[in-house]
């Protein structure tokens, strides 16, 4: 009789427990530890990582792709405006140097214009008109614009109808020298001209005839135009 109250008294604390189980809803799970990295402390198991799609494969190529273009095209430019910069100061180069030959070429124009060209200028026009039928005179100023002083010598296309004082002469730099020319009576109507011819003067200034044939022009001539009507 004991025994049968023993087991029976065992059957209900089992069936007692067994309530307070069902009662009490399904076990958490355990909380699982980490340390300060946040790495997980434990037995835990590791995750297997997913193997991506052909798709998601084609994406991350197309957009590796399109990161090489945008690189390749940045150094493109880059490169083009290094260039761009480089042939800017070749440009500027080149331009410093033909200013740099202009300079010069223009200083060696200088200096060989006060040695040739006309070293004279006519400051009244290059052009005289007298009356056939009367004895008539004109003047001319000639300036000298070398910066050297010289000598001149004036020919005359008509020497029976005009006379030109003086034939042979010198000017200082920047002065002003003035020639008579007279015409003598004419019975015909004439075209002529009077020639100035000019040098650097260099020699003896008492005989400038001899002087002047004796040097060699370094000045163009200039023609004054004379007309008889």
């Amino acid at each position: 009789m004991f025994d049968i109250l023993v087991i029976f008294a065992i059957f209900s604390i089992q069936f007692i427990l067994c309530g307070e189980k069902k009662s009490n809803g399904p076990a958490k799970p355990k909380s699982v530890k980490t340390n300060e990295g946040g790495s997980q402390i434990g037995n835990v198991q590791p995750q297997i990582p997913q193997t991506p799609t052909p798709q998601e494969e084609e994406k991350k190529e197309e957009e590796e792709k399109k990161d090489d273009g945008e690189k390749k095209e940045e150094e493109k430019k880059d490169t083009n405006e290094a260039n761009a910069r480089i042939e800017e100061e070749k440009k500027k180069e080149e331009e410093r140097k033909l200013e740099e030959e202009k300079k010069k070429k223009d200083a060696e124009d200088l200096k060989k214009n006060q040695e040739k060209g006309a070293h004279i200028q006519i400051e009244d026009g290059a052009f005289l008109e007298f009356k056939t039928a009367e004895n008539e005179q004109k003047k001319i100023a000639v300036k000298n614009v070398h910066n050297k002083k010289i000598m001149f010598k004036v020919r005359s296309s008509n020497n029976t109808d005009y006379m030109v004082n003086p034939v042979f002469g010198t000017i200082e730099p920047g002065a002003t020298f003035v020639f008579a020319v007279t015409h003598k009576q004419s019975a015909a109507p004439k075209d002529d001209k009077l020639v100035f011819m000019n040098t650097v003067f260099g020699g003896d200034e008492t005989d400038l005839e001899k002087t002047f044939k004796a040097s060699k022009m370094t000045g163009d001539a200039v023609t004054v135009k004379m007309s008889a009507k």
